[in-house]
Order: structure tokens, then C-alpha cells, then sequence
């Protein structure tokens, strides 16, 4: 289930091994579907961007790709060309680094003894449209730094979402956010 309460996949087995899984975007509409024999791709899946367009229509063959056919959001068929790719900050990591540096602050009141780092990991969720949606300390340290850390992901610019399969999809990130103490 996503965080808005909408379904985000099912997966109905069978005592041969085989399985029909469906998938659904943020908002309701289906994102994939298709079967799988013994938990790999098999026979034709059906990818859809998040307008319900058909976004790319693949045939496996127990694990192995046969072959593929993508289409842009409005329906036009285009070329095969992979563009997969996980939910990434604008600029990469530089990028990244960059913006970590304009919004944290070491909390004054506290003095790190035996070490001059702290580092928070924070784990949020991209959604098709590159938003950060649920950010969540998921390694703390404490809750002045978490709190740091939350504010950050949440002052963000929208990300580049991931693509899979010719079509933009929700991906959860995992980010450590390092404090420096300073002299």
C-alpha cells in the first residue's frame, strides 16, 4: 500500500510455481501486469506511465528479455532504447552534496566527544513526479540532528524519478547525512 492509501501491487501464486502480478501507480492507475514462472518475468508484461498510457509492452521468456516495444505518454510508439535509471537529485551527488550544505547547521548546544562527525540516514520516497514524500530517520542519532535531517528532505527540489520499463515509477531512496563538527 502507498502512504495515500491507493494499492501498490498483488501477487496471486500457484501450486505450479507459476504467478499473475499487477502493480499501480501513486494514483490508482495500473503501472504493470503480467505473469511469472518460479518469481521471473514471463510471457508478455504490460508497463503503463502514470496516465494509463501503455508505456512499453515486453515479452520474457522465464527471466530473459525477447524482446520490447515502448510508447511515449501520449501513445506514440518509440525507440527501444533502455532508459532505465534510479531516482536521482538534480546535478548527482555534487548536486546533492551542494544542497546538504546550504541547509545544515551543526546544533549549537552539543559537543561531540571521542569523534567530529555524526552522520543521520534518512530514507524517503520519490514519487513518478520526482516529489519526496515520507522522509523518515531510519538510522538516528539524535532527535536535534533527525530532526536537521527531515527539514532538509523536505526543503528539497523535486528529484528525477526512476524509470523502469519506459515509464517513470516510485522508488524509495536511502541518504546518510553527515554532520561536521566544528573547531
Amino acid at each position: 500500500w502507498y502512504s495515500n492509501g491507493y494499492l501498490s501491487d498483488s501477487t496471486v501464486y500457484n501450486k505450479d510455481g507459476s504467478a499473475v502480478e499487477v502493480n499501480w501507480c501513486t494514483n490508482g492507475s495500473p503501472s504493470a501486469a503480467g505473469r511469472l514462472m518460479n518469481g521471473k518475468l514471463n510471457g508478455v508484461w504490460t508497463f503503463f506511465h502514470n496516465n494509463g498510457k501503455l508505456a512499453a509492452r515486453e515479452v520474457y521468456k522465464v527471466g530473459k528479455l525477447e524482446s520490447r516495444e515502448y510508447y511515449d505518454p501520449s501513445g506514440d510508439q518509440e525507440d527501444t532504447t533502455s532508459k532505465d535509471r534510479g531516482a536521482t537529485f538534480p546535478g548527482g551527488a555534487e548536486g546533492w552534496k551542494k544542497f546538504i550544505l546550504k541547509h545544515i547547521f551543526f546544533p549549537s548546544q552539543y559537543k561531540i566527544v571521542n569523534g567530529d562527525q555524526v552522520t543521520v540516514v534518512v530514507t524517503a520516497t520519490i514519487d513518478e513526479d520526482g516529489n519526496v514524500l515520507d522522509p523518515f530517520v531510519e538510522v538516528p542519532f539524535d532527535k536535534a540532528f533527525d530532526n536537521i535531517a527531515i527539514v532538509i528532505f523536505k526543503k528539497s527540489p523535486k528529484w528525477l524519478p526512476c524509470i523502469r520499463h519506459n515509464r517513470t515509477i516510485v522508488q524509495k531512496v536511502r541518504q546518510p547525512i553527515t554532520f561536521s563538527q566544528g573547531e
